[in-house]
């Protein structure tokens, strides 16, 4: 390209050899050291045609869409465990082929199946995991398993950074851990909760005599326990149809899914505004500094889960995220430094993944076993239908507005951040907890004074003892002695 800042027009080679083709042009993103690597390079995804690049992303979030609502009814008719080995396949066979593609038309159709069956993976992993733990310890399990699967990709990603690869090696190298999912579905039981739920007692008792089993747990008691299991599934069993309409027709729960939904979409929408009208280069220090803000932000989630309500910690985040928004906003229409853009979309990403994380632990605990696989899958669909709007902030930064973007997606996060706010200050599981934590140390309270009522009886039957004891130790002597100074008294 010539070296006059004004210059129109470029080369791009479609193949190799000497054919070329001059197209209108006023950048050039050709990086000679990363052309191997990366498949703008192999495709020519500048000048007209990096619209190319936002239309992947756009399948890609469509495909996570449409799984996520499609699985999420299958999950909740038929089981976790099929979705989750049927995922497991497609995503194997998507991901393999697509390094393989040679086109972008090819490579974009198969990122639909890829980016869906991924999806998938992640959000019945996850519903297992939660419908298999005790009450107490549901909401932190899931947490920690979603944020110790983010950085260990980060970590994936840190060491591939180490080599030079072409792109499809890059990426058969970035998915290969996907080659362990395939076994481990395969030998997993499906969730007894969800059996229960489903009126399926005989299969339920396999599973938990089963984890019985192997978790070296009394069989006798895990007998007695499926016992009233049954007794409890034999009274609703006439009237389980009625309580999932009732439940889906509650004005309470339709109002909280619709507020939830909405905190997704919001949440997406901000970041991919961010993520599309902004020009971000390839820094040697970014993915550190990434890194750092992302674990940041895990650690203060872990810490604040600990403490206070998922409702409080999920405001506390939207509200943070609307500083961020303004922040931005601020920035880029002052024209301060890049650096700081940077920064800001750093700390942006990171409450995007640590928000999406409570969120997501949230929605499975406010819904019903029956309705919990539809629910994150209508939620989820909701977040990725927030980075489809997005693409609109392309539209309003090639017209200079970009301003636009910013303050609607600014506008959507403080509106979600008011919503949640009437939601009610803890879910069901969470007022349990409450309310055995309060039982439980009543419990303490009365064995102490229990403890400390039998230490003075003990303490005043001593005393008694010791009285009598005294009584009893005096001589017929001193007896005889006492009466005659009484009786010389008397005279």
């Amino acid at each position: 390209m010539s070296a006059v800042e004004e210059a129109d027009r470029c080369l791009v080679y479609e193949a190799e050899g000497n054919v070329s083709r001059a197209v209108p042009c006023r950048e050039w993103e050709y990086d000679v050291e990363r052309a191997r690597t990366t498949v703008v390079s192999a495709w020519n995804l500048v000048c007209q045609r990096k619209l190319l690049i936002a239309v992947m992303s756009v399948v890609q979030n469509s495909g996570a869409a449409v799984f996520a609502l499609v699985a999420g009814y299958v999950a909740d008719s038929i089981g976790r465990a099929p979705v989750l080995v049927a995922a497991a396949l497609v995503l194997l066979v998507s991901a393999s082929a697509s390094c393989l593609s040679g086109d972008y038309v090819t490579h974009a159709a198969l990122k639909f199946f890829s980016a869906g069956s991924s999806t998938l993976t992640l959000i019945f992993s996850a519903i297992s995991l939660f419908e298999v733990t005790t009450h107490n310890n549901r909401p932190l399990h899931v947490a920690v398993s979603g944020t110790l699967g983010l950085l260990a990709s980060d970590v994936w990603y840190f060491f591939m950074l180490q080599w030079s690869l072409r792109w499809d090696l890059e990426l058969a190298t970035f998915i290969l851990p996907a080659l362990l999912l395939l076994p481990a579905y395969l030998s997993v039981y499906e969730s007894p909760r969800w059996l229960v739920a489903a009126g399926q007692c005989q299969r339920a008792e396999g599973v938990v005599l089963a984890a019985a089993n192997t978790n070296h747990f009394p069989l006798p008691s895990s007998a007695c326990l499926l016992d009233k299991v049954k007794a409890d599934m034999n009274r609703s069993a006439d009237r389980r149809e009625t309580i999932v309409d009732a439940l889906l027709s509650g004005i309470s729960i339709r109002q909280r899914a619709l507020i939830m939904f909405g905190s997704f979409f919001s949440n997406a929408f901000a970041l991919y505004v961010v993520v599309y009208t902004n020009e971000r280069r390839s820094m040697p220090w970014q993915p550190y500094t990434s890194f750092f803000f992302n674990f940041t932000g895990y650690v203060i989630m872990h810490l604040l889960i600990r403490k206070v309500t998922m409702l409080t910690v999920i405001v506390s985040l939207f509200a943070a995220l609307c500083v961020v928004q303004c922040l931005f906003i601020l920035n880029v229409t002052a024209g301060e430094s890049a650096v700081v853009t940077e920064a800001l979309t750093e700390v942006h990403v990171a409450f995007y993944y640590t928000g999406g994380i409570v969120c997501f632990v949230y929605v499975l605990e406010l819904f019903p076993t029956a309705l919990r696989a539809t629910a994150i899958g209508w939620a989820y669909a909701c977040g990725r239908f927030g980075a489809v709007s997005a693409m609109l902030s392309l539209l309003l930064k090639n017209i200079g507005r970009e301003n636009v973007a910013f303050i609607a997606a600014e506008f959507i996060l403080f509106v979600s951040l008011l919503t949640l706010r009437s939601l009610p200050p803890a879910t069901t599981v969470e007022c349990t907890k409450m309310a055995s934590k309060r039982s439980s140390l009543a419990s303490k309270q009365n064995i102490e004074r229990m403890k400390n009522t039998l230490a003075t009886v003990q303490a005043d039957g001593g005393s008694k003892k010791s009285k009598i004891g005294s009584e009893g130790s005096k001589t017929p002597s001193s007896v005889r002695g006492g009466r005659s100074r009484r009786a010389k008294a008397k005279q």
